[in-house]
């Protein structure tokens, strides 16, 4: 069963992907946009706050959470954010399991 905002963020893709058909960009690359914002804790935030403001010089904000690009996620270099006071093993393993997880879910829509 899936739950209501996964079902919207599926057909989120799916106008994306439609419009960009339509519009015969089909060599573009979709960019997916997943939800991470209840899948990780406060703490977690603030390490990726901080990641995200010295590796890739962004500023994140707590709303972000909600509009994450996929691949951008799939790029966090775990070795440097290791780094990072209070970002644990399970944070990391959280963090982890969130980008999978959105992952799969935007693999099966695609």
């Amino acid at each position: 069963m899936i739950t209501f905002q996964q079902f919207d963020n599926a057909l989120k893709i799916i106008v994306d992907y439609k419009l960009q058909l339509e519009s015969g960009d089909e060599n573009k690359s979709l960019v997916v946009y997943v939800d991470i914002q209840n899948k990780i804790s406060k703490n977690t935030f603030f390490t990726l706050q901080l990641y995200y403001s010295d590796i890739l010089e962004k500023k994140l904000e707590w709303k972000d959470l909600k509009v994450m690009e996929l691949e951008q996620l799939k790029s966090i270099d775990f070795m440097k954010l290791r780094r990072y006071r209070g970002f644990g093993s399970a944070a990391e393993l959280k963090l982890i399991n969130a980008i999978y997880l959105s992952s799969k879910m935007s693999d099966i829509l695609t």
